[in-house]
């Protein structure tokens, strides 16, 4: 294991449910010495990825605002995607919240959401907040739209939960489940974050059909004459972000200088003296 994913290595033991760790207890985890997970930390405080507390502790620190703070200004997904979410919100119940989320290791992310004036309460999906990859509409058309070899690792790391989720008992199962939603195109979800919910969900895809993340609407309905509705809505939606983060994509490439440019032309004319 190199440096690098020694460093990353003590960034992932934090989490929501666990924000403060003692180096004793990563040199625990990660099977290092003290001395060792001191001297990671100390690299990643001087980063300001983490900051120092009484007793040799650590939590994290102020860096990861700034960073968060530039992902914001030049996504190109979030960028893109912000006018469309608010012009979907327009066209969607009054009781509805519309989200942008993107994949985290095997979890969701929600990266940004817009509120109808009527969705009072505390969103499941908050900007930040990490979601596991099995449950709602959001997270399985992520899933759904992974290739069939990343399936097949989450499936095989997360076998037991799946089964338990009634996902499936074998890769199979799994498999054919997913290629269902897949070839739907959406994912409609009642109930199964919160009651009186429904989650629908369409993926956003790159120029190769990989998947960027996804674009969802929570409803406080479970009436499918309420809901049904804004699928094509957020189908056209999507389709509406992919065609411009693919023209951003395209704009963002790197110039070519003109002595590289000059070197390819000295090198054609080169060739045809031949």
């Amino acid at each position: 294991m190199n440096m690098a994913d020694k460093l990353l290595g003590i960034l992932s033991l934090f989490s929501p449910e666990r924000s403060i760790w003692s180096t004793s207890q990563m040199a625990d985890s990660l099977g290092v010495s003290v001395s060792t997970a001191y001297r990671y930390c100390k690299s990643l405080q001087a980063a300001g990825l983490l900051d120092p507390l009484p007793g040799a502790r650590f939590k994290p620190g102020p860096g990861f605002m700034h960073y968060d703070r530039m992902i914001k200004d030049s996504d190109m997904l979030l960028k893109a995607a912000d006018p469309v979410m608010c012009r979907l919100l327009k066209a969607a119940p009054k009781a509805s919240v519309v989200f942008l989320c993107r994949r985290f290791s095997d979890r969701i992310l929600s990266v940004h959401e817009h509120r109808g004036s009527e969705w009072f309460e505390k969103a499941s999906y908050e900007r930040g907040r990490a979601i596991f990859l099995f449950k709602g509409a959001t997270s399985k058309i992520i899933l759904a739209n992974l290739n069939a070899s990343e399936q097949k690792r989450v499936f095989s790391t997360h076998t037991n939960l799946i089964s338990q989720l009634g996902l499936g008992n074998t890769w199979p199962e799994f498999s054919k489940g997913l290629r269902a939603i897949r070839a739907a195109g959406y994912c409609l979800a009642v109930e199964e974050v919160q009651a009186g919910r429904t989650g629908i969900a369409v993926p956003i895809l790159d120029s190769e059909k990989s998947v960027l993340g996804s674009l969802s609407i929570g409803v406080r309905s479970v009436d499918l004459n309420v809901t049904g509705p804004l699928v094509p809505l957020l189908q056209s939606a999507a389709f509406e972000i992919e065609g411009q983060v693919a023209a951003s994509a395209a704009n963002e490439r790197p110039a070519r200088s003109q002595s590289a440019n000059k070197k390819d032309e000295d090198d054609g004319a080169t060739r045809m003296h031949f």
